[in-house]
């Protein structure tokens, strides 16, 4: 190689970035961004309309100055990355940004290949175009055009991979949404050819709805469609499959038929069916389409039809209503039968629901309101209302929850007030008590607490294995049925609701005559006379055993998972590096990959190859190699990899390993491993990043926005001081002297607010100047005093000033930190006495600044200004640094209390930190530590 050519390496497989190191490119990247940025960005916009680059379309609605100012920003920090010879990072940066979907304008899948290839070309004819302004020099000339062309190969070949990636991810991406399309489909995907009568395909579903395998269906033969036809449905079949001769391609045709299951009964099947395929005369061979079940809901279509009529009395009848109301706003909607209950003109009438429950009733409703709004629970309560017909019993049931800041309750109401004497009727009526116990299996009973007599319905007898209505039932034998357990409980029950008048739910367990534990679920009321004492007691028993043994079965196995689950929250496995498979593996895995711990099993040799990432295969390799000769360590193994779920998505897991058997001379056979999911870790860590970009682009937008408008509003300022200095010149003699003062301070405020914009802008602009270089501070201090000549003789300052170092920094910021500091010391000097400035330097260790939290670096540069000044309290060290912050009146002192936020701001951007001491009227030092980066 030869001593002008640059160091390129190719990209090695797997890496992100590449090893690009230019001699000549950087300088000549510097000369186009200091001289020839907005030439190269109109020669760059110019080149892409006029090859009509395809990304181009994404941008014709800005206007030229916004594509300006566009290419502008990434022109630029290309060529910054470019001056500062950090090619590999910009191209990496680059394929980042477009793998991430952070294209200005663009999504990352609109791009295309004609786009990768003409935006190279433009680029390095963009490059080129400068040339000759830069060097006549041939040798130099042919180095910068073969570092271009490197870094355009480069910028290509990274592009290309990109765009393959992309590429083959959106087909997986089709090919997995059209399988999962395919398997989850609620019908029959299928297609029909029309000539032969046959199922050319057919997913699995077929067999769920017909019960026939496709081979099965197709060894019928060409009397297949007969065969499986209901006999009443043949013909509109045969009438469907040649109106498809008419058809469109696109269109899609419909039929609903009974077809034939291989248990013997007809289900009803709803086709959605379009052409497939023609033949060379455009008459339709082949259908595509979905079969769907519909044979429960033609059936209870049908039944619905038959009870429309009975539905709508029994709606009626049930006099039940429904709502959603929020709670916020006062607003929402309810049903007719909610006007019918309640009586309601219209639906702002709701908002004064409560007031008509009955006083009696209020206070309790209001409690259960309150606990399920603060709970955001459900609530369930009867009450009675006053309504303009009188007083009706109402039975309200709801949930209240959060949407989008709103309480928003979704309820039911139902008039119940006929309920009691429904219930009375059936009491008295041994008819319908028994078609109730036949409709609901449930048993009522009847305590008359005045007789102490208790009756059974016949149901209630066999719930308790008793033959109906075998023997008197009395209180006694009630009890002597309570489990033991539940005895003294269910006691207890009775005598609340005796005591409190109000109805009861309630579980207990019995143990029936054939000595059967039973749990039964249990409603019971009371009625009282005119004076309130209870004088029978009336309520319902339903068997809930069954229901209860299989919940306490589920909870038990979801308490028994659960505990399983938590013992083991990470992918245990047992690998042999011998015969490169997985010996053991367990349930997690399929939480973590979506495999089933057999499937993984199954795979057998080399199983981790094809769950390994690509950019991880080689470091597993290795780390397999290592543990063969790894001898008699027993060190634990740990490393970070990514792993292909069976959705084909990478998650990122943490990993252990040890080895877990060696052979005799020692060789690693087996390993022990547990593999912890950290995907969400990753991922966090990728939005941090993000994150961060924002809030620098955040950063620059406030930076950009401060500058602005702190010149917009510096116009109006200058025209009120102009015509203000001009009234006062002309108009003097006109002027009141109380006017003429006013007029003054007028124009003193507006010189005053200039002072502040222009400080305003320039803290703004700190954060813009980023350009770091090794300067001397000596003559940086001496551009100071010059700046400052005048004040320093009109004042007899003396400044003394020791050797001070070099530093990487930015001069201009440095140059106003000494200027602010300086100006700050002569400002507030003693009335009388000469200020004196002292300006010392030295080098401290690390030692010496761990309090302060500075960056890292391996000495520290401390820079401190004192005076023999008017000082301050130390109170106030800290205060003297924040923005407008003034200690003294600014009749006394001039000034707009920024310059130390301003020499605040400039030494963070440095990294360091600044701070002050001071004691009054005995002046002040003001002490900077920076790190020396040099």
């Amino acid at each position: 190689m030869q001593a002008n050519t640059p160091n390129f390496k190719r990209p090695e497989k797997n890496r992100q970035a590449f090893r690009l190191k230019f001699k000549y490119l950087p300088l000549y990247a510097r000369f186009i961004l200091n001289n020839f940025i907005d030439e190269f960005v109109i020669e760059s916009i110019k080149m892409a309309q006029e090859l009509d680059v395809p990304v181009l379309k994404y941008y014709d609605h800005l206007s030229k100055e916004d594509m300006k100012k566009i290419s502008t920003l990434s022109t630029s920090e290309l060529l910054g990355y470019l001056a500062d010879d950090k090619a590999e990072i910009q191209i990496d940066e680059a394929v980042k940004r477009w793998m991430n979907n952070q294209l200005p304008k663009v999504e990352k899948d609109q791009v295309v290949a004609e786009d990768i290839t003409l935006i190279s070309y433009i680029r390095k004819q963009a490059l080129l175009r400068f040339l000759p302004q830069y060097t006549c020099e041939q040798t130099i000339m042919f180095a910068i055009i073969t570092e271009i062309d490197q870094y355009i190969s480069a910028l290509e070949t990274a592009s290309i991979n990109t765009f393959s990636r992309l590429m083959e991810t959106r087909i997986n991406e089709q090919l997995m949404f059209i399988e999962k399309i395919n398997n989850t489909s609620p019908g029959v995907i299928y297609v029909y050819d029309l000539e032969k009568n046959t199922i050319l395909y057919s997913n699995w579903k077929i067999k769920d709805v017909l019960g026939y395998k496709i081979e099965e269906l197709n060894k019928i033969g060409d009397s297949l469609l007969s065969y499986l036809q209901h006999p009443d449905d043949i013909e509109k079949v045969n009438e469907h499959f040649v109106l498809f001769e008419t058809a469109e391609d696109n269109e899609i045709r419909t039929i609903t038929h009974r077809m034939l299951h291989k248990n013997g009964t007809y289900r009803w099947i709803k086709n959605f069916e379009s052409i497939f395929k023609r033949n060379t005369e455009g008459k339709p061979t082949q259908i595509i389409g979905i079969s769907l079940d519909v044979d429960g809901e033609m059936k209870i279509s049908e039944q619905l039809l038959r009870s429309e009529e009975q539905l709508l009395q029994a709606q009626e009848l049930a006099g039940i209503g429904s709502f959603e109301w929020n709670l916020n706003t006062l607003k929402g909607s309810i049903t007719p039968q909610i006007y019918k209950i309640l009586e309601l003109d219209d639906l702002d009438d709701m908002n004064n629901f409560a007031l008509h429950i009955n006083p009696a009733d209020s206070e309790r409703v209001r409690d259960i309101t309150k606990v399920a709004t603060e709970n955001k629970s459900i609530y369930d309560y009867e009450c009675r209302y006053l309504t303009k017909s009188g007083e009706k019993t109402i039975w309200a049931r709801g949930d209240v929850s959060l949407l989008n800041g709103n309480l928003i309750v979704k309820g039911t109401i139902m008039d119940v007030s006929e309920r009691y004497k429904m219930v009375k009727r059936l009491q008295e009526s041994e008819e319908l008590y028994k078609e109730a116990q036949a409709l609901t299996h449930i048993g009522n009973w009847t305590w008359n607490i005045k007789k102490n007599k208790i009756t059974w319905s016949d149901e209630l007898f066999r719930i308790y294995d008793m033959e109906p209505q075998s023997e008197e039932i009395t209180m006694e034998k009630f009890q002597s049925h309570i489990h033991p357990d539940d005895r003294e409980m269910r006691l207890k029950q009775i005598e609340d609701e005796l005591n409190t008048m109000q109805p009861s739910e309630y579980f207990f367990r019995i143990i029936s005559d054939k000595n059967k534990v039973k749990t039964l679920h249990g409603i019971s009321e009371i009625k009282a006379d005119r004076n309130g004492k209870p004088i029978k007691m009336f309520g319902t028993v339903q068997d809930v055993t069954e229901q209860k043994l299989i919940e306490k079965e589920l909870a038990e196995q979801e308490h028994f998972i659960k505990h399983i689950a938590e013992a083991s929250p990470t992918i245990l496995y047992l690998y042999d590096l011998e015969e490169k498979r997985f010996l053991y593996i367990n349930k997690e895995v399929k939480e973590v990959m979506g495999y089933e711990p057999e499937e993984i099993l199954e795979i057998g040799a080399d199983s981790s190859k094809m769950f390994i990432h690509p950019d991880d295969d080689i470091k597993s390799q290795d780390k397999y190699v290592k543990y063969a000769h790894a001898g008699g360590s027993t060190i634990m193994h740990q490393f970070e990899g990514r792993v292909k779920h069976k959705n084909n998505n990478w998650k990122w897991l943490l990993t252990r390993e040890i080895v877990f058997k060696r052979d005799e001379q020692g060789k690693a056979l087996q390993v022990l491993g547990s593999a912890l999911d950290i995907t969400d870790r990753k991922e966090m860590e990728q939005a941090l990043k993000y994150k961060t970009l924002q809030l620098q682009q955040s950063n620059s937008s406030l930076e950009e926005f401060a500058h602005i408008a702190s010149h917009d509003l510096q116009e109006p300022l200058r025209k009120i001081s102009t015509f203000g200095d001009r009234l006062i010149t002309s108009n003097k003699e006109n002027l009141s002297e109380d006017g003429l003062r006013y007029l003054e301070k007028i124009v003193l405020s507006t010189k005053r607010m200039q002072q502040l914009i222009n400080d305003i802008l320039s803290i703004s602009l700190l954060s813009g100047i980023k350009v770091f270089e090794q300067y001397d501070l000596n003559k940086l201090l001496e551009e100071v005093l010059q700046t400052l000549e005048f004040k320093i003789d009109i004042t007899h300052t003396r400044i003394d000033i020791d050797p001070l170092p070099e530093l990487k920094i930015i001069p201009s910021q440095f140059r106003q930190l000494f200027q602010n500091l300086l100006s700050n010391s002569i400002k507030f000097s003693k009335p009388g006495i000469s200020p004196k400035i002292k300006i010392t330097s030295q080098i401290i260790q690390k030692s010496e600044v761990i309090k302060y939290k500075l960056q890292n670096a391996s000495q520290y540069i401390k820079i401190t200004v004192e005076d023999n000044g008017i000082g301050f309290e130390d109170y106030y060290a800290d205060q003297i640094f924040a923005i407008f912050q003034r200690l003294n009146g600014r009749s006394e002192y001039e000034g707009t209390g920024i310059g130390l936020a301003i020499c605040k701001k400039i030494v963070e951007n440095h990294g360091g930190i600044i701070f002050a001491i001071g004691e009054v009227n005995e002046g002040a030092a003001f002490t900077i530590v920076l790190p020396d980066v040099s």
